[in-house]
């Protein structure tokens, strides 16, 4: 262009808008997109997703903070970080005992929707090991992947074991058998 007088021109400047993806990482939001401006604040959503604790967003494999400052001239992905929640199984052994001292004292640690095949069965004498139970009489099953949502106290129930011995009358063959209550009746 050519002017054959002064020419004043003006700038205008306009904030340019960028994006934040949210990938919530198997957990729930309402909105996986926050809009942000460059040099402004961004305050991120809290996800949720059952069984877990949110830790927050992560760039490059670092949390950012929940009230984020963009420096960023594009839009960019967040993906969220979770820790498994833990609970805590306490046992009540109804009168028997245990060989792991630190179970009997402190429980042991439950993750959400884990397995706890490993608990071992106490020992009570004269009695047999019926299994753990709720509180609320219902059976616990080892091999199940329980969602606890709180502490659990599982608690031992017992079988009253009987020696029964059948004298046969003939020297050298008596029968001797262990049967529970249950049996008898």
């Amino acid at each position: 262009f050519t002017y054959d007088h002064d020419v004043v021109l003006n700038a205008v400047f306009v904030e340019n808008n960028f994006n934040v993806y949210l990938d919530a990482a198997g957990g729930y939001l309402q909105s996986n997109v926050v809009s942000a401006k460059y040099n402004e604040f961004v305050s991120l959503p809290t996800p949720d997703k059952v069984g877990y604790e949110f830790e927050g967003w992560k760039y490059n494999n670092e949390i950012v903070s929940m009230d984020y400052y963009y420096l960023h001239k594009e839009n960019i992905n967040l993906v969220a970080s979770w820790q498994n929640k833990t609970y805590t199984v306490y046992l009540d052994f109804n009168g028997g005992t245990y060989d792991n001292q630190t179970i009997l004292q402190n429980g042991f640690t439950y993750a959400y929707y884990d397995k706890t095949t490993n608990l071992k069965d106490p020992t009570k004498e004269g009695f047999i090991f019926d299994g753990w139970y709720f509180e609320d009489n219902s059976k616990f099953d080892p091999t199940v992947a329980y969602t606890y949502d709180s502490d659990v106290n599982l608690i031992a129930k017992w079988t009253d074991k009987y020696l029964i011995s059948f004298d046969t009358g003939i020297e050298g063959y008596e029968t001797v058998g262990s049967f529970t209550g249950a049996q008898l009746e």
